[in-house]
């Protein structure tokens, strides 16, 4: 079996992008808590409509807001 040197710009990438230097330790926290956002975001939105769903389909069409024209007198236009 032959050992093949690694080029120096491989050297180089491997010593810039040692992932388990204790230099990346914040970086790794920082993306692990990213992570956890994400997540948590897609399992409020998921639980929200999954919600909305059920919600509609156990009441019916009274779940759903009906949009109703304003009328003439309102007090707030001066038609």
């Amino acid at each position: 079996m032959s050992i093949i040197s690694q080029d120096p710009l491989v050297r180089a990438g491997h010593f810039v992008g040692d992932f388990g230097s204790p230099f990346y330790g914040e970086e790794r926290q920082r993306d692990v808590w990213n992570e956890a956002q994400a997540f948590g975001l897609q399992l409020a939105v998921w639980a929200t409509l999954t919600a909305a769903t059920i919600t509609v389909w156990s009441v019916g069409g009274a779940a759903v807001p009906t949009y109703s024209e304003p009328s003439r007198a309102s007090a707030w236009c001066a038609c």
